[in-house]
């Protein structure tokens, strides 16, 4: 077979142009290699948009009946993807339109199909995965990953669960260390371009500030311009489990006389970029300016003392509505976490009980479906809220089991509506960033009651891992939202968040939203 970098320089365009990979040396191994799963790191305006293009329709063409898809956070970056990168340049190839299209197979934004039967989904997740949940593909390609929540990564993943390939493709430019992106980078094995120095006779990374010449890229040791082209990838990180490439704008064919203008002015003068921005979007690096919304101190000092974590039925508090909230957790750090409180009618949520379902046994969900509802009878909740997006299925088994109580679907979205009942699917849908923006300022006004610090320490960890993060990309560049790093869960934030909810659903009426 030959390789993919040669079968994509010899049928694909980009406009009049034939592909070449002549200027993009570094690209010509990630072309021709098939890793099951890898991350791009990338500065801006890099290519990446062309090479997808090009994995996605020889992927498409080589291999009869291959389903792909392509995920961005928003609709309109996949709209943009669709219909100025990917649906040209396969109408501008003449093999492709020739061997592989005909005018009866379904060619739209959404959805490219081939005459051997491939397939190609353009799709879109921000706060919610539910238009992709169901799907089955061999290939998932995430584009700007890094503004696409980490709890819709493993959602996503399913989709490949029956595939013989199963290849996942995440690639974007980063922001903080603890972002997503940045989190998937460093568990990798960390490939950089090295380029060996003529003047000095060392290799280097075209990765820092001190690369950036007056003319051209330099050696960070003795200062000369060295040629970006004659270079090879070597592996930074022999504990990475998964193939991963940085690539910065330094490596790109930039012309002398617009070195200054492109790179340069980047950095100083009245058009230079603020030290953050140039590390992310021109170094393609993180830069840690995400910000946590609550301290810990804050989180200690709502703790009371004197309360335990309820084991048995707690009669003192019996008079109240207690409920419960359940937030589902189906990664490898994403744990179930359920718990139980309630309005103690001076304007404070009074939390009595909270569980992670960590062992081996208990990640079963039919084995916790069976423990939840022994704790909802034992605390006699008057309803539950539980997470709909991850946990449709669990939740019809929920109902089943428990059928005196009301058990309220949670979902989160986009919406400027805080909370709202949508009777057509029987789902309350919720503004994921304002409602955990209120728990946050809960704490600051200590507003909640958690039980004494010794205990509610590991649930309280969950609530110190999140962090507040700005979109970069698309029409949604911008918009906050909260987030968390791969390995550091955040599942009682939400856990608590949906037991709140539903105390407020029981108390106020919700049809018209807030």
């Amino acid at each position: 077979m030959r390789p993919r970098s040669t079968i994509a320089q010899d049928i694909l365009y980009l406009g009049p142009n034939r592909l070449s990979l002549t200027n993009y040396p570094y690209l010509i191994p990630i072309y021709n290699s098939y890793f099951p799963t890898v991350t791009f790191m990338t500065a801006r305006q890099i290519g990446k948009s062309t090479t997808w293009c090009a994995f996605l329709t020889t992927d498409s063409i080589g291999i009869p009946g291959f389903k792909s898809m392509y995920v961005t956070p928003s609709a309109d970056q996949t709209a943009y993807f669709s219909n100025n990168r990917l649906r040209p340049m396969i109408k501008d190839s003449a093999v492709i339109m020739e061997e592989f299209y005909n005018k009866d197979l379904t060619d739209n934004v959404l959805n490219v199909e081939f005459s051997n039967k491939s397939k190609i989904h353009l799709r879109y997740a921000f706060l919610s995965a539910d238009r992709i949940r169901g799907m089955s593909v061999d290939s998932i390609l995430h584009d700007e990953t890094q503004d696409i929540l980490t709890d819709l990564l493993p959602v996503i993943r399913e989709c490949s669960f029956r595939s013989k390939y199963a290849w996942f493709r995440y690639s974007g430019t980063p922001k903080s260390y603890s972002n997503t992106l940045t989190k998937l980078w460093e568990a990798s094995k960390q490939y950089k371009w090295a380029v060996k120095c003529s003047g000095c006779n060392k290799y280097d990374f075209l990765d820092s500030p001190k690369n950036v010449g007056t003319k051209g890229p330099i050696c960070k040791g003795c200062g000369k311009s060295i040629d970006y082209k004659i270079g090879m990838w070597v592996q930074n990180n022999k504990n990475g489990k998964n193939a991963g490439f940085h690539i910065s704008q330094l490596m790109i064919d930039i012309p002398e006389r617009q070195w200054y203008d492109k790179i340069v002015s980047k950095m100083e003068g009245p058009t230079a970029y603020s030290k953050h921005v140039f590390y992310n979007e021109v170094l393609g690096l993180p830069y840690d300016t995400a910000d946590s919304p609550v301290t810990r101190a804050e989180i200690e000092s709502c703790c009371d003392p004197a309360q335990m974590i309820e084991t048995q039925t707690p009669f003192r508090y019996m008079s109240y509505p207690l409920t419960m909230g359940i937030d589902w957790g189906y990664g490898i750090s994403s744990y179930t976490v359920a718990t139980v409180g309630f309005n103690d009618g001076e304007g404070k949520f009074r939390i009595l009980w909270c569980k992670k379902y960590m062992n081996p046994i208990e990640r079963d969900f039919r084995v916790q479906i069976e423990d939840l509802a022994m704790w909802a009878y034992r605390f006699d909740v008057k309803a539950i809220g539980a997470d709909w997006g991850a946990g449709v299925d669990r939740i019809s088994e929920l109902r089943n089991k428990i059928t005196d109580k009301p058990t309220f679907a949670f979902q989160a979205t986009c919406s400027s509506r805080k909370l709202y009942y949508d009777p057509r699917d029987d789902i309350f849908r919720h503004s994921r960033t304002q409602t955990l923006t209120d728990r946050f300022v809960d704490i600051r006004n200590h507003l909640v009651i958690f039980p004494n610090w010794q205990e509610f320490e590991p649930f309280a960890e969950d609530i110190t891992h999140v962090f507040i993060e700005y979109s970069s990309s698309g029409k949604i560049k911008g918009q906050m939202q909260y987030d968390h790093a791969i390995d550091r869960p955040d599942d009682f934030m939400h856990s608590w968040n949906y037991a709140k909810m539903a105390s407020d659903v029981m108390r106020v009426n919700y049809a018209n939203g807030i």
